[in-house]
């Protein structure tokens, strides 16, 4: 691997000094380049280019060019090209393009061209054109013409002439004409344009156009126009108009002279005509004056500013002319005409959302009307304007503006597009607007612990293409990145969703390094065939990750007691000490103790390869052998380490309690206390076994704790799983939290009382002092589960409730949820940006309030549009859950159907399922409409997920099985293994009124069937016994898949259990066994080297697929090969068991001697040591089965029940089974609301909330019953 930083002057050989370039590259490269170049490449480049080239490119380029150009190009170029090109270009070209031209024209084009062109052009042509044409045409044309001209010409113009005209006209005029007119009609056009420019050009053209130019030319045209111009020339043309102009005369004298060739009238026609022949029918016709220009979406601080549209008519009609107008032109639609605010001149009214196309009446006698224009945002790049036309048409009851007339003209509007082509970025559910330059990046912050950041991203505008978001920065920094829930950091954004927007949540592991804090940077980068977006970077987006791996040292039991006598020492005591991170260098904790006659560890040493928790040695003597009393001592550490971390760091006094007493062994000590990963209590472990203070298995935590009742909350439970753990169950208010090694408190460690707690030794009589431990975080903690419901479209009239109450995963506290909206639309008016100003302010109203619930009125949503609502719930152990919920706001009534809980709900195939709806007539307060009907209609369809596509779910939901599960409409009722493990189902009710269904709404609930966990067993216990040289079987055979997916895979292993109770391989002891059936078959034999009167661990691990199990169970061969046999038949050891009064379990068992001359005298059941007897339903040597009275048993506790049989000789031999039970679940309330109502009229809600329980318990289900009055029974 290469050093972190480059030597001077590279090494000859990997390995001698540096005297000479090495002459083969490393495996990867050196982070910063050595100052002088390898003689052949690297197989990767350094992070940063170096400063001369190698004489061979590399196989892969560095992204950005060196700073500077190399003296002369490489002699072969790369195999793919750089991001950015050199300064210089090669000898060859490259096989692609680069993604962007050079900034500066090389000196000389390249020798061939590509074989792609690029997509934008550069400055200079290659001497041979290229095979295919670039899309944009170059700055400057090629030094010699294409071997033909275009046929047509391009649908577009360009944005300025060019200097000469094409064959044909184009389709549309330029903005800007011609510095010259053409000379001829047909050289070098064929016809002249179709319409005319927007602003006449500087000389006239030499025939007349077809259509006249809004404003006459400078200079007359050499012959008169077919219709006159709407304002007279200047000067006279050198021939009379065939027609008088319908403007009044510019000169206030007549010319001096008359006009070369005199009007002659035309001959008057032979029959008259039908339409009449007055002045004004003959002056009848209009103008239109456009602004010069219009910005899009000009919304300022008062309103959409508009722009006037004057349309003026020659002379008024008698009566009134109807005018229509309408937009056209490229993205015409974007264009609108508006009412003005009376009150606000040049804005438009806020309520007007502005129509495309508008029809306006000149009264009779009037001849002009001023219209309000303006150009809404239509979101797409077209550059710094695009070009508009506002087409006018007249009509009128008075002839002389009458339809059959044709009055109809277009002008031209310049519209500035203020789109651009970015990507915006945000920090998600942030209150902020997103941001899409660098001078705005974005910098969040997260503890290392629960570093998860979570970004949006989004274009500015609709590509032409489809778009490509790839993450670049330090992605590797992270442990995974995900967008919208899906693993994979880059996503295509296709042009119909160019809006929506795009969560990425980026993951940084949680090791136990002493990092420091440390920023990460990232940001995306779009690759397109649109020219607009390709190579667009957004913003960066920095994440901070607060470092809160602290250096320390924690102390295991920080209260010796170890005992002294007349001769020495009587007993001694210890504690560990473990460090919180890896070292970089050694550290070193020296202990000392002021009392002589206390001995004890002198020197520990830690290692960055070995810092294991070590273990510090402590006894005494009497100080005084006539003094036979005890006495305190306190033990204290010095740390020194070249780790600037751990250097001088604290570490916990312990106090030493030096006794002269009769006990054999010190008491107990707080050796661990670690929150549960469900967050709802602790587990409190001591370093040896405990009298438990009175013997019985729950204890009130106030008897042994400190701040009980504030740190486990005021209903807190304490219970002994064993002599030395006990369970801490948290109740409601409870305050403790994992322990912060920067600002501890009270609040972060468990503290137990002095003087309460003794060994489990009879006679003892020293008792523990006073101590505290940490509360350490759980080992997986649990993430908040919580879901939205709401309906998934609503009626024009009716509001939406988004409740998010039920969450589950708090871990006894209250969760603390933060409310967000997104929208894939842009308001385009006043109105729209107050509506979504509104809406957001009241989401952050329910953060501030904590609120779980959001009700939004039927005027808080605008009408076709939809709103996704997030809500983000975090527990205190910090861990959050995102959801979602989709709201359709509809334009008209609708009845209203949801289902009911969330829109998203889990299972397992052998759960029943019942999807159930509420359903409500349409909402009509808001209408003048009616229904003719009030009989609603259903229809329920299924679907299941086929990779990426929704399919048909034929067989389990064909739609025979659908119509049978909704024979009552309101709900879909699924038997237990009905859906199929691992698949997803998507539902869908539609409901509407039952004669037509035409009025109608839906809702969809999507079901996921997770895969069930395999269950191992092994019968006949835990605990088995089997004879040396007796064949024996150990049966896994009740190992079984709750999900029914096929046949099992078995394979077994076996361990021998030492001294020390650790276990050392004994597989081969198994090498003549099949271990790959349900039933394990083998014959412990001393030749196959079993030794008798030794325990064998036995281990069955089951799979099916990725999924498997394991079981163990322990196994003593005895030497006696015809002991008894206790034996287990059925019981299922996987089971939690609960607590229920007259309640039984059954443990079904056989006794048996392989000896035909011994029988079985005797078989006994007992209990645990510690545990009560009185578990037992009969009788210890009745016959089986036992029973188990459950009644008597205690929640979340583990019984160990023992079977052991007698035979006639009084050999023996027994079995061990296990009965877990389970405990409720704890924290939580129950609300009803409201508490009194008129039966069949009031709606009463009943709310389980809060409610905690252990990890492997979730998800919660719920059961309601209730009472007919006092006394009488609870009922179902």
């Amino acid at each position: 691997h290469p050093t972190p930083r480059p030597s001077p002057d590279p090494t000859p050989e990997p390995g001698d000094p540096t005297a000479a370039p090495v002459f083969a590259p490393t495996h990867k490269p050196t982070p910063r380049p050595s100052s002088r170049p390898t003689q052949s490449p690297t197989r990767w480049p350094t992070v940063h280019p170096s400063p001369g080239p190698t004489s061979r490119p590399t196989w892969v380029p560095w992204p950005r060019p060196s700073a500077k150009p190399t003296s002369s190009p490489t002699s072969w170029p790369t195999h793919r090209p750089t991001l950015r090109p050199s300064q210089w270009p090669t000898p060859r070209p490259s096989h692609a393009p680069t993604a962007q031209p050079s900034p500066k024209p090389t000196s000389s084009p390249t020798s061939w061209p590509s074989h792609r062109p690029t997509l934008r052009p550069s400055q200079w042509p290659t001497p041979r054109p290229s095979r295919a044409p670039t899309p944009r045409p170059t700055a400057r044309p090629s030094s010699a013409p294409s071997h033909a001209p275009k046929p047509a010409p391009t649908p577009l113009p360009t944005p300025r002439p060019s200097p000469e005209p094409s064959l044909k006209p184009t389709r549309v005029p330029t903005p800007k004409p011609t510095p010259s007119p053409t000379a001829t009609p047909g050289d070098p056009t064929a016809a002249p344009v179709f319409s005319p420019t927007p602003r006449p050009s500087s000389q006239p053209s030499s025939k007349p156009t077809k259509v006249p130019t809004p404003a006459p030319s400078a200079r007359p045209t050499p012959l008169p126009t077919p219709r006159p111009t709407p304002s007279p020339s200047p000067e006279p043309s050198s021939k009379p108009t065939p027609a008088p102009t319908t403007a009044l005369p510019t000169t206030a004298l007549p010319s001096p002279a008359p006009t070369s060739v005199p009007t002659i009238s035309s001959p008057p026609s032979a029959v008259p005509t039908t339409a009449p022949t007055t002045i004004n029918y003959r002056l009848a016709d209009f103008s239109v004056a456009a602004p010069p220009e219009l910005a899009e979406a000009a919304f300022t601080g008062t309103g959409l500013k508009v722009e006037h549209l004057v349309v003026n008519l020659t002379v008024p009609a008698t009566k009134p002319v109807r005018l229509t107008l309408r937009g056209g032109g490229r993205t015409g639609s974007a264009l609108r005409f508006y009412d003005e605010d009376p009150a606000n001149p040049g804005y438009a009214l806020t309520s007007d959302a502005g129509s495309a196309s508008v029809a306006r009446w000149i009264p009779a006698g009037d001849t002009i009307l001023t219209l309000a224009a303006g150009a809404l945002r239509d979101r797409v790049d077209n550059g710094d304007s695009v070009a508009q036309s506002v087409t006018v048409f007249l009509s009128s009851t008075d002839p002389i503006y009458g339809r059959a007339r044709g009055f109809e003209k277009t002008v031209s509007v310049n519209v500035l597009d203020v789109d651009v082509s970015l990507i915006a970025v945000n920090k998600f559910l942030a209150t902020t607007d997103p941001v899409t330059s660098d001078a705005a990046a974005l910098t969040a912050k997260a503890k290392e612990n629960a570093a998860t950041f979570v970004f949006t991203a989004a274009l500015t505008s609709l590509p032409f293409s489809a778009v490509r978001l790839e993450v670049e920065g330090d992605v590797d920094a992270f442990e995974s990145i995900s967008v919208d829930g899906a693993d994979g950091m880059n996503r295509t954004v296709e042009p119909a969703d160019w809006a929506s927007l795009a969560t990425y949540t980026l993951r940084v592991a949680d090791d136990a390094v002493l990092s420091g804090d440390r920023n990460y940077s990232v940001w995306f980068v779009a690759r397109s065939a649109d020219a607009n977006y390709d190579g667009v970077r957004s913003p960066n987006m920095t994440c901070q990750v607060i470092e809160d791996d602290v250096a320390f040292a924690t102390v295991s039991g920080k209260a010796l007691t170890v005992g002294a006598g007349v001769d020495g020492p009587t007993f001694s005591d210890g504690y560990w000490i473990t460090l919180s991170a890896p070292p970089t260098a050694d550290v070193i904790v020296s202990l000392g103790c002021a009392d002589t006659n206390v001995f004890n560890t002198k020197r520990l040493l830690f290692t960055p390869d070995n810092w294991d928790r070590k273990y510090v040695a402590v006894n005494a003597s009497l100080a005084d052998p006539d003094v036979l009393e005890g006495r305190t001592a306190r033990l204290t550490h010095y740390v020194e380490s070249a780790d600037a971390f751990f250097d001088d760091l604290a570490v916990s006094d312990v106090e030493i309690a030096v006794e002269f007493s009769v006990d054999s062994v010190p008491p107990p000590k707080l050796e661990l206390v670690r929150f549960l990963d469900g967050g709802n209590g602790l587990d409190v472990l001591f370093d040896s076994p405990t009298n438990m203070i009175d013997g019985e298995w729950d204890i009130d935590c106030a008897t042994l704790f400190e701040y009980a009742a504030q740190q486990f909350g005021a209903d807190g439970t304490c219970s002994w799983t064993n002599s030395s753990a006990l369970r801490v169950t948290f109740g409601a208010g409870a305050q403790i939290v994992p322990f912060d090694y920067v600002a501890a408190t009270t609040l972060n460690s468990a503290w137990l009382k002095g003087g309460v707690l003794k060994n489990d030794l009879d006679g003892a009589t020293l008792t523990s002092a006073a101590q505290y431990a940490e509360a350490q975080k759980p080992l997986d903690p649990i993430l908040p589960a919580i879901s939205i419901t709401a309906p998934e479209s609503v009626g024009k009239c009716d509001g939406v409730v988004l409740d998010a109450r039920g969450a589950t995963g708090g871990g006894s506290r209250a969760l603390t949820y933060n409310w967000g909206m997104l929208t894939s639309w842009d308001a385009e008016t006043d109105a729209d940006m107050a509506s979504v100003a509104a809406l957001e302010a009241k989401l952050q109203q329910a953060d501030a309030a904590g609120a779980v619930t959001l009700d939004l009125g039927f005027d808080d949503l605008l009408e076709g549009r939809a709103y996704d609502f997030l809500i983000a719930a975090t527990n205190f152990l910090g861990g959050t859950t995102t959801v979602s919920a989709t709201v359709h706001k509809l334009a008209s009534p609708a009845p209203g159907v949801q289902f009911q809980g969330a829109a998203t709900q889990n299972m397992v195939r052998s759960d029943k399922k019942s999807l159930k709806l509420d359903v409500a007539l349409p909402n009509l307060t808001c209408t003048d409409m009616n229904v003719s009907s009030a009989t609603l209609g259903f229809a329920w369809r299924a679907w299941r997920l086929e990779g990426a596509e929704w399919g048909d779910a034929s067989p389990e939901l064909s739609r025979a099985a659908v119509a049978e599960y909704t024979a009552n409409p309101v709900s879909c009722r699924l038997p237990v293994d009905t859906l199929r493990a691992g698949a997803t189902y998507m539902f869908r009710a539609t409901v509407g009124f039952a004669d037509t269904m035409t009025i109608n709404t839906s809702a969809t609930a999507t079901v996921v069937v997770g895969a069930q966990d395999l269950v191992a067993s092994i019968l006949g216990g835990v605990e088995q016994a089997v004879a040396i040289g007796a064949t024996t079987e150990l049966d896994g055979s009740e190992s079984y898949d709750p999900d029914e997916e096929g046949a099992l895979a078995y394979a077994w292993t076996a361990a021998r259990v030492l001294d020390d109770g650790s276990r050392e391989d004994a597989n081969p002891l198994l090498a003549s066994a099949d271990t790959t059936q349900s039933v394990l078959a083998f014959t412990p034999t001393t030749a196959a080297g079993w030794a008798s009167d030794t325990s064998y661990e036995f281990t069955l691990t089951v799979s099916h697929g990725a999924r498997s199990a394991a079981y163990s169970v322990l196994v003593s061969v005895s030497s006696d090969q015809y002991m008894p046999r206790a034996t287990v038949t059925g019981f299922d050891e996987s089971v939690k068991y609960n607590p229920t009064e007259d309640t039984f379990a059954a443990i079904y068992f056989e006794a048996t001697s392989p000896d035909p001359g011994r029988t079985i005298e005797q078989t006994a059941w007992s209990v645990g040591a510690g545990q009560s007897a009185g578990l037992l339903g009969k009788p210890s040597g009745a016959p089986s089965p036992m029973l188990i009275d459950l009644g008597k048993t205690r929640p979340n506790a583990v019984y160990r029940l023992r079977l052991t049989v007698t035979d006639s000789i009084g050999s023996t031999s027994s079995t061990v089974v296990s009965l877990t039970t389970n405990g409720p679940p704890t924290s939580g309330t129950f609300a009803v609301a409201p508490y009194r109502g008129t039966a069949l009229e009031t709606e009463f809600e009943f709310l389980l909330d809060g409610w905690s329980d252990d990890v492997d318990d979730y998800p919660l289900t719920y059961t309601y019953g209730y009472r007919l009055g006092q006394g009488a029974g609870l009922t179902p």
